[in-house]
C-alpha cells in the first residue's frame, strides 16, 4: 500500500523535519574560511567586509558565526539564504541537495491526546477545596 509523502512508513502522519548543515561546511563552500575541529568560539576573519585582523568568531558547538563590526550573527540557514536569495524553505531544499544534511520523517502529536497529562488524576496542582464564591475588595476583611 502506497501513502502520500506526508504519511510515514506505518502510515502514521509525519512531517519532513531537515538537520542543519555545519556551519564549518557553508563557511568553507561560501567563502573558503576552514575551521579547526573543536568546539568552542573561534576567530575568523568576517567575510562580509575587509580586514587583517579577527573581527569575526565562528562556534562549531552552538553552529553560528558572528562578526561583532557588522553586527551580524547568522546560523548555516541564514546564510545560506543571504548568499542565494532564497527563502528559508528553499534554504532547507539547497542545504539537503548541497551539502547533504538529509531529512527524516516525525511523527505529528496523535490526534486527540495531550502531550502534557494535563487532564490526568489529580495532580498536584489541583485544588483540594471548592473556592471560595465571594468577592473581596479593597480595604475590605472576610467576613
Amino acid at each position: 500500500m502506497s501513502f502520500p509523502s506526508r504519511f510515514g512508513r506505518s502510515g502514521t502522519r509525519c512531517r519532513r523535519v531537515s538537520s542543519k548543515p555545519p556551519i564549518a561546511l557553508v563557511l568553507k563552500h561560501y567563502y573558503g574560511i576552514q575551521l579547526r575541529d573543536r568546539s568552542g568560539w573561534q576567530k575568523i576573519l568576517c567575510p562580509l567586509h575587509p580586514e587583517t585582523n579577527p573581527s569575526a568568531s565562528a562556534n562549531t558547538g552552538f553552529q553560528r558565526w558572528a562578526c561583532f563590526v557588522c553586527d551580524v550573527s547568522e546560523d548555516s540557514y541564514d546564510v545560506i539564504q543571504r548568499e542565494e536569495g532564497f527563502g528559508f524553505r528553499q534554504a532547507q531544499e539547497f542545504a539537503d541537495s548541497r551539502f547533504g544534511t538529509g531529512s527524516e520523517d516525525v511523527p505529528l502529536a496523535v490526534q486527540g491526546e495531550s502531550g502534557r497529562g494535563v487532564h490526568e488524576g489529580s495532580g498536584a496542582g489541583r485544588r483540594r477545596r471548592p473556592v471560595s464564591n465571594r468577592i473581596r475588595r479593597f480595604g475590605s476583611y472576610w467576613p
